[in-house]
């Protein structure tokens, strides 16, 4: 089969920046009365943009959506207003009921939780509608009545091509090698059917990575079996960073120098360095010896209790505030 050339693709989020109305109208009016071929990749989005994408399909008249991976929700609906609806054998196909976010958390009255249970009736009356409308734009692209396709709706769930095929979502379940990548594993479409956590197909080897990129950490470099480098601890990070501040004359060994003006990789510390580096030394040396001995003393197990200087009671915020500091400028 030849290679299919989208004159639109269409992903993410229905509404988003890759999939909504206007960016629809600017190819639709680019390809007006002629034959035009769309890919949709996307778990869904705004109902209204979804209705409106779909209205925009049905007005050029000639419009054939493919769909790959994962088709749902609002992307579904969106596809209803196309020509001619494909999808991708290793994709999968997903209806349910509209919704909408609904966040309540606070301390309430009677009255007060009246007028809430009023407004999510509310809101449910328009879901409702927003369902109906829903179910009769599938039922009229699937030729079924309007209750069964409000029953599949409410059950929710993915389906797979054979089953968007046999109820009417789709005209074709296709097979095209330009959508092997982004197809749907096995293993992931019984997964999303039995709606469990997916797991990786343990058949498809991961991607390698670009040799000529290498990675950032030269541990994951090893050959195998080598062992990798402990961490250093703090007081040898300290010994290095310090010997690098008081070292200015010794250029990274691995960038190249060159010019009259800096030092070759022969620069040696000066005498003056040398003695300040060995300083240095003893002075960390003297501090890991001190850690050890502390880390091998038992703990105090006297408690120590430190009067502010102030009357909770009494004393102002201001006053507290001000010994509070004062006793931390002290520490």
């Amino acid at each position: 089969m030849p290679k299919t050339d989208y004159q639109l693709t269409l992903t993410g989020y229905v509404g988003g920046q890759n999939f909504n109305l206007e960016q629809v109208n600017r190819v639709l009016d680019k390809h007006k009365a002629k034959p035009i071929d769309i890919l949709i990749d996307s778990t869904g989005g705004s109902f209204a943009q979804g209705l409106s994408i779909s209205a925009a399909f049905a007005r050029h008249g000639q419009v054939s959506v493919h769909l790959v991976s994962l088709a749902a929700s609002a992307a579904t609906i969106a596809s209803l207003g196309a020509k001619r609806v494909t999808i991708d054998a290793g994709a999968m196909y997903l209806v349910h009921k509209t919704s909408r976010p609904i966040q309540i958390f606070d301390s309430l009255n009677a009255d007060q939780i009246q007028d809430i249970t009023r407004s999510l009736e509310a809101a449910k009356e328009e879901l409702d509608a927003l369902d109906a409308l829903a179910a009769r734009l599938y039922a009229r692209r699937c030729k079924r009545p309007e209750n069964k396709l409000l029953d599949l709706m409410a059950k929710g769930g993915w389906i797979t091509p054979a089953d968007a095929l046999e109820w009417g979502f789709v005209d074709e379940v296709t097979d095209r090698p330009q959508d092997i990548s982004s197809r749907v594993s096995a293993d992931v479409s019984q997964s999303l059917r039995a709606a469990i956590p997916t797991t990786p197909d343990p058949d498809t080897p991961p991607e390698p990575e670009p040799a000529d990129e290498p990675h950032p950490d030269p541990g994951l470099d090893a050959e195998p079996g080598q062992d990798s480098q402990p961490e250093p601890s703090f007081l040898s990070r300290l010994r290095s960073a310090l010997e690098s501040v008081f070292r200015p004359n010794i250029p990274d060994r691995s960038e190249p120098t060159d010019g009259p003006d800096q030092k070759t990789e022969n620069s040696t510390p000066t005498p003056a360095d040398e003695s300040l580096i060995a300083e240095l030394r003893d002075q960390i040396s003297r501090l890991e010896a001190e850690n050890a001995t502390l880390r091998n003393q038992p703990a105090d197990k006297t408690t120590r209790v430190i009067s502010c200087g102030f009357d909770p009671g009494t004393d102002s915020i201001p006053t507290v505030w001000s010994r509070a500091r004062n006793m931390l400028d002290n520490i």
